[in-house]
């Protein structure tokens, strides 16, 4: 029995039909059909090394409407579906195994056809290189949650302006997501985007799945982003919306700035907040239990002698020294990245991080990547570090928290869904939630904002309330799109020459953020600021 589906969003509507056996006969928005090639998916058998094309399997109809796909010689079925949800049409495919599958990694892509006129059409998606000519875009794998490379949300539009209509397509926010993401395009002279699910662990107690949204948009990138900001609005507002619109701008500060730099400051910039950085000892301790220790500055900025040890009255003197001048004092953390090498290697070795060969990841100066994943010895010590954090730095006005941006494939840790070329691994970037939730959660729950540096993607940056651009490149017209609700936006500049900041303001109009005045994380003294 043939099926159809027709929804609508923002008054253009989306038809699909299925043919006898289950297939897309017909996918149209508005009057652009993108059916002229032969739509399949397939699944990647890492084990085996067998391809499974959904087209050359035996195809029965539940009695729910959703297809049985099953291969001869397979050691699992398929089971596909497609349903209107409101202004969306769902496909879904869940891979169910054998009785006593081994284990394996398998990957699924699903082609979405190009019409059969491609010249005119446009392509967005949320990274600084796009909206483009779809024609110019032959080649490209655009990986989501990498903000260098990728797409921060996980979703794609192709679309005529000429013609007022297109479709966007992509996969449901959530946290829980398995394996990586990806949209291939294809030359303008072949079928399609190829959405990939891929690295999915799929064994006999636990089936693979993926799921994929469908939805009509007008011939703008805009009604597309709109598309997903409607149906995910907690994604895209600030759970504490008083302070990520500040009109005024942010500095960094350390606990030894001498009263004269921060005056000056003042005085010159009226800056609203503060990055109060480098009062910890070493990456993974933010809140140690010693009574005195030296400060991470010894370690990042030998050159700015700091011989003086740091306490715990030290530093919330320093946050009574920017209250008195009446600037927020954000409070610089971690809640995964970095850990110095020494001290993961004596107390987290089972949490260090590494690669397909072993080794581990080194990122910041002496520093290597551990992973907060619940069961880590590094879990444990982070969550009571986040609690003593906040117990011992009551006065502060938020939080600023670093290298949100860290994602990767841990081949050390395993996550229960993640696997490359049959071998168990983890999403690095998913240690992140629970830690981050915490604090998120004890700012909000006292009114108090929590900014965040670089974060990879919508879903890590949910309970994030404004969002750091390190740098003066472009990275801010990636980050501008999850800013459309409520989040703050901070191009931030290393200003050595007149030309950063003027890169910087320019990013700043085009993208709606706010901007950084000098300030050090090391130095007593503030560095010179070029004329502006």
């Amino acid at each position: 029995m043939e099926q159809q589906f027709c929804v609508k969003n923002s008054g253009k509507t989306l038809y699909l039909q299925l043919d006898e056996s289950g297939f897309i006969r017909q996918l149209s928005a508005g009057e652009i059909h993108f059916d002229c090639f032969v739509s399949d998916f397939e699944i990647r058998d890492d084990l085996d090394g067998r391809i499974y094309r959904g087209r050359s399997a035996a195809s029965r109809q539940l009695a729910d409407g959703s297809w049985e796909r099953t291969w001869q010689g397979a050691p699992f079925s398929a089971i596909e579906s497609f349903q209107s949800c409101g202004s969306k049409v769902v496909r879904k495919l869940v891979l169910k195994p054998d009785a006593g599958m081994p284990g394996r990694s398998v990957s699924v892509s699903f082609l979405v056809s190009y019409p059969d006129e491609v010249y005119t059409l446009k392509c967005w998606s949320a990274h600084e290189r796009f909206p483009a000519d779809l024609p110019l875009l032959g080649g490209l794998k655009l990986y989501y949650e990498d903000v260098c490379y990728g797409t921060v949300i996980p979703a794609v539009a192709v679309y005529d302006s000429k013609k007022d209509c297109g479709i966007t397509f992509g996969s449901p926010f959530s946290q829980d997501r398995a394996g990586r993401l990806s949209f291939g395009f294809r030359d303008y002279h072949s079928e399609g985007v190829d959405v990939e699910f891929s690295c999915l662990w799929f064994s006999a107690d636990h089936p693979a799945e993926c799921e994929l949204h469908y939805a009509a948009t007008c011939g703008c990138w805009r009604s597309a982003l709109g598309f997903w900001v409607q149906e995910n609005p907690e994604y895209f507002e600030a759970p504490c919306p008083e302070t990520p619109r500040m009109p005024k701008p942010f500095f960094i500060t350390n606990p030894q700035m001498e009263h004269a730099a921060l005056d000056e400051v003042v005085s010159r910039y009226q800056p609203a907040w503060a990055e109060l950085h480098n009062h910890f000892s070493r990456y993974g301790e933010y809140a140690p239990e010693a009574e005195s220790w030296q400060s991470i500055i010894v370690n990042d900025y030998p050159e700015a002698e700091c011989t003086v040890p740091f306490t715990v009255k030290t530093v919330n003197d320093h946050i009574s020294k920017l209250h008195k001048r009446h600037v927020l004092a954000m409070m610089y953390l971690q809640a995964s990245g970095d850990c110095t090498i020494p001290y993961a290697e004596a107390c987290f070795p089972d949490s260090i991080a590494r690669d397909s060969a072993g080794n581990m990841v080194k990122t910041w100066i002496n520093c290597c990547f551990v992973n907060a994943m619940p069961g880590t010895s590094f879990h444990d010590h982070l969550m009571k570090q986040i609690d003593r954090f906040f117990d011992i730095y009551p006065e502060m006005d938020g939080v600023f928290l670093d290298q949100l941006c860290y994602h990767m494939i841990d081949y050390a840790h395993f996550d229960g869904k993640t696997a490359v070329n049959c071998r168990q691994a983890s999403r690095y970037g998913d240690s992140y939630y629970v830690p981050l939730k915490r604090i998120a959660d004890k700012l909000h729950q006292s009114g108090k904002a929590l900014w965040a540096n670089g974060p990879f993607s919508v879903e890590v940056a949910k309970d994030v309330d404004g969002m750091m651009s390190e740098g003066t490149g472009m990275g801010a017209r990636t980050y501008q799109y999850m800013t459309c609700g409520g989040k703050g936006l901070l191009i931030h500049s290393y200003a050595s020459s007149s030309a950063d900041v003027e890169s910087m303001f320019r990013q700043c109009i085009v993208c709606g953020g706010t901007w950084s005045v000098s300030g050090d994380a090391a130095k007593k003294r503030l560095p010179e600021y070029p004329a502006q």
